[in-house]
């Protein structure tokens, strides 16, 4: 499957008038206004436009001439160039702004399509921490950027007889909804579609119900399969939930969206995993008041920025010392900022008890994880007893073996006597050597060593085989990958150290079995919970 830019060289010869707008036109065009074009598109109306062809080529001098680095949307721009649809739309009225005094992060671009239409483009949120802070605030007040998007609609949107669509990814999709709900009756009759790509939605306090009634039949929501921040004060128009090329929360990212042709290659509803973590926002939203909202997004964001960081990536790249500091000020913020913390905690260890432990407890996964644990304690507390054991218990079984195989042989009729005599001999000679083993512990030890590795490395074949016999995702593949690689080690081990090492063998045996258990105990639990969520479709499913 292609993404945005394999759409645009698909159907970058026809205009506008040879194929309309379609969804895929909305999610280039919410990409493109992440492009800084400061000095390139004029601001107002009243400087004119430039080409998205002329708008390229002083991007890319720009970037040369500042040894800018380039961004993942700066393909778009080139394609969208260089080809016959998009090169001759005009772009106009760009406005940018970031302002840590109130707090507010803001950019807005006007697209003429040439057929006679218009496409306003919101960005959604950059990696400063100004963007995120004002994101936050989305959950208790009336933000800078949404009052911005009004007053932007209203200052664009002046030539009548114009009609336009609104768009926006992340926060530009809220943006866009936000000014279409309140930008007044005359302007909002003139709007076509208002699509909000994976952006949340408005808090119901902050929204005017009459206005958004009347834009509601032209809102258009577009979501990742897993989808977190597009559910956040979910509105009640059902999302088209569209396929991604990335894992959790990377489907966010608009260039990973899936599309197929022209059209977005939809899916039929919401992973698990989504639905699972929305559960939890959800219920720590409607548990939080305002008031509580508030102080912590403030205390939260002024601990990000207390180590001096402007932007995400900065506060990632502090190392320990950064988030030192980070931990200092959030454990010194106020009571109520603490109070909300343990609010998340507890509807995230609400939607755990959801898990059907009885089942869970019932499955042979948990037998064997426990089996598993309980082996790598006997080898960390009585390693020679635990050899020995695996030394008598294969010498019993193979002792076993040869008695049935020795009454078979003397109770058949053969024809040949000494064929037959010869047989008994070597099932005879064959159980003395077994109970000559089982009888001498050193013997027993270095078997049992040998038999030991022998077991790992056919452990370590089987799951090879099963990552390619059991379906799954990349990150069970990638777990049994690793499983696989440390049982041949291990196999390995027990093989070549020397006996005079025995005790540190041991002691690797153990710790490997005991964490592998662990493993396979969480990996079920894990896969209980996804279970149950599922059960719980109707009440978690947006």
């Amino acid at each position: 499957m292609g993404n945005i830019i394999t759409y645009l060289k698909w159907r970058g010869d026809l205009d506008f008038r040879e194929r309309p707008f379609c969804e895929a036109d909305n999610l280039v065009l919410s990409a493109l206004v992440y492009l800084d074009f400061t000095g390139i598109v004029p601001e107002t109306a009243e400087e004119g436009a430039v080409t998205v062809k002329e708008a390229a080529g002083k991007y890319v001098r720009r970037q040369q001439e500042e040894g800018q680095s380039p961004t993942s949307f700066d393909p778009v721009l080139a394609q969208m160039a260089a080809g016959r649809r998009y090169r001759d739309a005009q772009l106009s009225c760009y406005r940018q702004k970031t302002e840590e005094t109130i707090q507010t992060q803001f950019a807005a671009l006007q697209i003429g399509l040439g057929d006679g239409t218009f496409y306003l483009a919101f960005r959604g949120t950059d990696d400063s921490i100004v963007g995120w802070r004002e994101d936050f605030s989305i959950s208790y007040r009336t933000v800078p950027a949404q009052q911005a998007a009004v007053e932007y609609l209203r200052q664009t949107m002046t030539r009548e007889g114009r009609v336009y669509r609104l768009g926006g990814h992340s926060k530009g999709g809220n943006l866009a909804m936000y000014a279409a709900a309140m930008c007044g009756a005359e302007l909002a009759d003139r709007l076509i579609a208002v699509y909000n790509n994976d952006g949340p939605g408005i808090c119901p306090d902050m929204l005017d119900a009459q206005g958004y009634d009347r834009i509601r039949d032209r809102l258009v929501r577009i979501v990742p399969q897993f989808s977190v921040i597009g559910m956040l004060f979910e509105p009640d128009v059902p999302p088209l939930i569209v396929a991604s090329s990335a894992r959790g929360l990377m489907q966010h990212r608009i260039l990973t969206w899936e599309i197929d042709g022209d059209g977005l290659v939809r899916v039929g509803e919401l992973a698990e995993e989504s639905r699972f973590y929305n559960r939890i926002f959800d219920t720590w939203i409607e548990s939080a008041d305002m008031e509580q909202r508030e102080v912590f997004t403030r205390d939260f964001f002024d601990a990000l920025e207390a180590g001096g960081a402007s932007t995400i990536p900065q506060v990632a790249g502090g190392g320990l010392d950064g988030f030192g500091t980070i931990l200092l000020s959030i454990v010194e913020s106020e009571s109520r900022t603490k109070i909300v913390i343990g609010k998340f905690v507890r509807s995230f260890a609400k939607q755990l008890r959801r898990i059907s432990l009885r089942d869970f407890f019932r499955s042979r996964e948990w037998l064997r994880g426990g089996l598993t644990i309980l082996a790598g304690l006997v080898f960390f507390l009585a390693p020679e007893f635990a050899v020995q054991s695996i030394g008598t218990a294969v010498a019993v079984v193979l002792f076993g073996w040869g008695v049935k195989k020795l009454l078979d042989c003397a109770m058949e009729d053969n024809d040949r006597p000494r064929q037959k005599k010869r047989r008994l001999i070597v099932y005879i000679v064959f159980l003395s050597l077994m109970v000559f083993l089982s009888t001498h512990g050193g013997i027993l030890l270095v078997s049992g060593s040998m038999l030991l590795g022998v077991l790992f490395l056919a452990a370590s074949l089987q799951t090879f085989r099963r990552i390619f016999q059991e379906g799954g995702g990349k990150i069970k593949k990638l777990g049994m990958t690793l499983a696989s690689i440390l049982l041949f080690f291990m196999g390995i081990v027990m093989l070549v150290t020397p006996e005079r090492a025995f005790a540190q063998k041991m002691l690797a045996a153990g710790s490997f079995l005991i964490l592998y258990g662990f493993g396979r105990i969480l990996l079920r639990l894990w896969q209980s919970g996804e279970r149950e969520v599922g059960r719980a479709k109707e009440d978690i499913c947006h």
